[in-house]
């Protein structure tokens, strides 16, 4: 008995004959290539919820340290302001 070859995997978020069904695709996707690349349209995909939940994450901590950053060195330069002020009147 002779197999089939496989058929590539594509993916293409534009391909209406894929959306009607895209459940097939995606669990190849997560089988075959968790991140999977698009060269036709240049984007990657994550076809995995704890890889996209975990990058998420990561990228929610990495805004929330620049907030916090951004916050303190604003609060750093208030103080110094109001040192050299209230400094200069002793």
């Amino acid at each position: 008995m002779a197999t089939s070859p496989m058929v590539e995997l594509y993916y293409d978020p534009f391909d209406h004959a894929i959306d009607d069904d895209p459940y097939p695709v995606w669990k190849r996707m997560r089988a075959e290539a968790p991140l999977y690349f698009n060269e036709k349209y240049n984007f990657y995909a994550l076809s995995r919820y704890e890889d996209v939940a975990r990058l998420r994450m990561s990228r929610l901590s990495d805004f929330c340290m620049t907030v916090v950053k951004s916050l303190l060195e604003q609060l750093w330069a208030e103080i110094e302001h109001w040192r050299r002020h209230v400094h200069a009147a002793f």
